[in-house]
């Protein structure tokens, strides 16, 4: 065999490998040849009359009369659904935590991470912790060179936002940004960067 036949054959016994029913069949059926071969090797047909012990006490069980209190008929049913509820509670007490909140349900809401508001440029960024999501580092900047402000003002440019002048916007406080961003993913208002 060529070495590019081989890589082939390699490469097409682990795409079959990767395949789970190819898996689950092989597996079962490795599963009955080594308890057959465990079975007429070692133990003598202990085995197969141990299943067939186990199998007929079963069918035993179910072949019996048994005497039941009209009550417990009633009462068999709300428990088998209480004890259900239990287990389905304690499955989903340690399933992983989806992100569960209503204002993050659109795909789309993680590339939003910049906006105008009242005329300010507004950054921030997601953090996403035990399946809640939070906006952190709210950061207004600069209109006019998009530098972040510092204490109100400007570093670059030195416009001076803490003022109160005809023409320039206030400072947002970072709640009420939050607000604006949370209201704006919760109905969709927002814009999507350029190629999403």
């Amino acid at each position: 065999m060529s070495q590019d036949k081989k890589n082939i054959y390699i490469l097409n016994i682990r795409k079959l490998l990767k395949n789970n029913w190819v898996v689950t069949v092989i597996g079962g059926v490795l599963s009955v040849l080594v308890l057959r071969l465990i079975d007429s090797f070692f133990i003598d047909d202990f085995l197969w009359d141990g299943i067939k012990s186990g199998l007929n006490a079963v069918m035993g069980f179910f072949n019996n009369e048994y005497s039941v209190k009209l009550y417990f008929l009633i009462l068999l049913p709300i428990l088998g659904i209480a004890a259900l509820i239990g287990i389905l509670y304690l499955i989903s007490l340690f399933r992983p935590k989806a992100n569960k909140e209503s204002r993050f349900e659109n795909p789309d809401w993680d590339v939003y991470r910049r906006d105008v508001f009242d005329g300010i440029q507004y950054r921030w960024g997601y953090s996403l912790n035990r399946g809640s999501t939070n906006i952190i580092n709210i950061m207004a900047y600069c209109n006019k060179c998009s530098c972040s402000l510092v204490d109100h003002i400007c570093p670059n440019c030195k416009t001076d936002y803490n003022t109160y002048m005809p023409g320039t916007p206030n400072l947002k406080h970072p709640s009420e940004v939050e607000a604006l961003i949370i209201h704006r993913i919760e109905n969709n208002l927002f814009e999507r960067p350029v190629g999403l």
